[in-house]
């Protein structure tokens, strides 16, 4: 198999190399990024060498491109796995998005318009929190399957250099990690309030910067580092 180096291509300091450019369509579609912002990253400057994809594809220094590892192997295994949780966690969005939609709707309206606090109201956070809860677990599970999360780990001080690498194994995570956190907090507080102005007032403020922080941490296509709004998108 040879050395670390000679199977996977190193990426100098001031930019991606020829091999690189020469395999990032394979990597697109192992990490879900973008061909074309994988293609332009301009940022790998570590002052170290930095290898791409550390325990992605074999490199064929006689082909000089990636060659598929054999089938059925643990690698395969893992990459399967890895694209099942990538494209569930993608859908799993946007029933998080709705459900925190409609639990702003409720304690907003009930705050406005002063009403009594009931079981509905109770609910919609319950719901919400748990497809949140469910969303971030999928979303830990990426966090050590993921092609993308492997190559930062590989060097984190050169990754947290790089605009793509530092959102997706950083930035994201820990906006995702703050709304859980803060939304879970707004649901139990809001419980416990002596009055329905109250669990209203509470919940209203918590979900809202809870959504503020989904909506901020979500690789929106348009961003430079975006994914497809679906996981069938492109």
């Amino acid at each position: 198999m040879g050395s670390f180096g000679e199977r996977w291509p190193k990426l100098s300091a001031t930019g991606p190399s020829a091999i690189w450019k020469n395999t990032r369509t394979n990597f697109s579609r192992l990490s879900g990024i973008h061909v074309s912002t994988v293609a332009s990253a301009p940022e790998w400057p570590t002052p170290r060498r930095f290898y791409a994809n550390p325990d992605g594809f074999r490199w064929s220094r006689r082909n000089r491109d990636w060659i598929d590892p054999p089938r059925f192997s643990p690698f395969t295994t893992r990459m399967s796995s890895y694209l099942i949780f990538k494209d569930a966690h993608s859908l799993l969005r946007w029933l998080v998005i709705l459900a925190g939609i409609w639990a702003l709707v409720r304690v907003w309206s009930g705050l406005l318009t002063k009403s009594e606090w009931t079981a509905k109201d109770r609910k919609c956070g319950l719901i919400f929190t748990s497809i949140l809860n469910v969303q971030f677990l999928i979303g830990l599970v990426l966090y050590f399957l993921s092609p993308l999360i492997t190559s930062a780990r590989a060097d984190f001080g050169a990754a947290m250099k790089n605009g793509m690498l530092r959102f997706f194994a950083v930035e994201h995570v820990a906006g995702m990690l703050l709304a859980v956190i803060i939304a879970q907090v707004g649901y139990s507080i809001s419980k416990r309030a002596a009055t329905d102005h109250g669990k209203f007032l509470r919940a209203s403020i918590t979900y809202t910067i809870s959504v503020i922080l989904i909506l901020a941490s979500i690789p929106w296509p348009f961003m430079k580092y975006g994914r497809p709004l679906f996981p069938f998108g492109g």
